[in-house]
């Protein structure tokens, strides 16, 4: 990040919030310290961007390297499965944790 403005940290980090929230991972993800380290603010007065350097040079969008590091081995273990979808056509399939939700009925 260098040596960045305490305003410009704090974009940088709203930024990289955002884009984990918009990922379906928490705030606080393992992950948020590394892209926070690494992010540069570019652009000019008026269009400010948030990119991380992508390994080849160039520079990378925080929704893209969150994808990246989706799938890097240091943080595989940390992101949850996707949980799984029923149709709502399966009546059997949604209704089957019904008593368990509510014993009383």
């Amino acid at each position: 990040m260098g040596a960045q403005s305490s305003t410009g940290k704090a974009y940088i980090s709203s930024k990289v919030v955002k884009a984990l929230i918009s990922a379906n991972l928490p705030h606080n993800h393992p992950m948020r310290q590394e892209l926070e380290a690494n992010a540069e603010i570019v652009g000019d007065d008026r269009n400010l961007f948030v990119r991380v350097p992508d390994g080849r040079g160039g520079k990378a969008i925080l929704a893209d390297e969150i994808e990246r590091l989706k799938h890097d081995p240091r943080y595989v273990a940390t992101i949850s499965p996707s949980p799984e979808r029923v149709a709502r056509t399966d009546m059997k399939k949604l209704s089957e944790n019904f008593d368990a939700l509510c014993p009383i009925l």
